[in-house]
C-alpha cells in the first residue's frame, strides 16, 4: 500500500463564505497502480490532488504514505519528500520559457544541485521520443511534445508516485491517448504509482480503477 487517506477534510473561507471542499475522504492506493480520479468541476478532484502532493495539508484526517503518516511532517521533511518521491504533471505544462528542453527536465536537479542519472534519462528520452526536441525551447514545440517533457522531468526524479492534474485538457484527442499511453507506461515499466484526474472517461481507459467524486466526497470507487 502506497497510499492511505483516512477522514481528510479540507475547507477555505469561514462563515457565510465556507466552503468544504472534501468531507471525509477514505482513499487506498496500493503501489505501482494507476488510478483516475473523475468529477464534476467543483466536486474537490484538485484540492484532493494538492492534498496528495503535499501542496496544501488538510484539516482532519491522517494520510498514510508508504507507512508513514505525513500529516505530521514538518514543512522541510514534506519538502524533502516530494523532491524525492512525488511528482506532479500538471495541465498547464508549467515549463521555463527561457530554459531549452533538455533543461527543462533536469531542471529539479539543477535546483538541488544534484547528479542525475544520465543512462536513465536516455532511456526516458528514447521512450517518449523526444530526442529530436531536446534543443529547442518551449514555444518551439507542440502541446503534446510540451507534455511528453513534463513527464520526462516527473520520471527523471525516479517518483514512487506522479499524481497528473487534467493532463490532457489542453490537448487533442490523438496526443490526449499518446500521454495516457505513457503515464501507463510510468506503471508499468518504471514503477510508479498515477494518480489522474480527469473530466474525460476515454482517457480512463487504460487506468486500472476509477474513483467517482461529487460535492467532496467519493462516491464510487473507493
Amino acid at each position: 500500500m502506497l497510499i492511505e487517506l483516512t477522514k481528510i477534510s479540507k475547507r477555505y473561507g469561514s462563515g457565510e463564505t465556507e466552503v468544504e471542499a472534501l468531507k471525509d475522504i477514505d482513499l487506498r492506493v496500493n503501489k505501482k497502480e494507476f488510478v483516475a480520479v473523475m468529477g464534476k468541476s467543483g466536486c474537490g478532484k484538485t484540492t484532493l490532488i494538492n492534498i496528495l502532493g503535499t501542496i496544501i495539508k488538510p484539516d482532519t484526517g491522517r494520510y498514510m504514505f508508504d507507512g508513514n503518516d505525513i500529516t505530521k511532517y514538518s514543512e522541510k521533511k514534506l519538502a524533502t519528500l516530494k523532491r524525492s518521491s512525488i511528482s506532479i504533471v500538471f495541465q498547464s505544462f508549467n515549463l521555463v520559457d527561457e530554459l531549452d528542453i533538455k533543461n527543462n527536465i533536469i531542471l529539479p536537479f539543477i535546483f538541488d544541485k544534484k547528479e542525475y542519472d544520465k543512462d536513465y534519462l536516455e532511456s526516458i528520452i528514447k521512450d517518449l521520443e523526444i530526442k529530436d526536441i531536446l534543443n529547442k525551447y518551449p514555444d518551439e514545440v507542440s502541446g503534446g511534445e510540451k507534455q511528453r517533457v513534463a513527464i520526462a522531468r516527473a520520471l527523471l526524479v525516479k517518483p514512487q508516485l506522479i499524481l497528473a492534474d487534467e493532463p490532457t485538457g489542453n490537448l487533442d484527442s490523438e496526443n490526449s491517448e499518446k500521454v495516457v499511453r505513457l503515464l501507463k507506461k510510468c506503471v508499468d515499466d518504471y514503477g510508479s504509482t498515477v494518480i489522474m484526474v480527469t473530466h474525460d472517461i476515454d482517457m480512463t481507459e487504460l487506468a486500472d480503477r476509477i474513483l467517482e467524486m461529487s460535492d467532496g466526497k467519493m462516491i464510487k470507487g473507493e
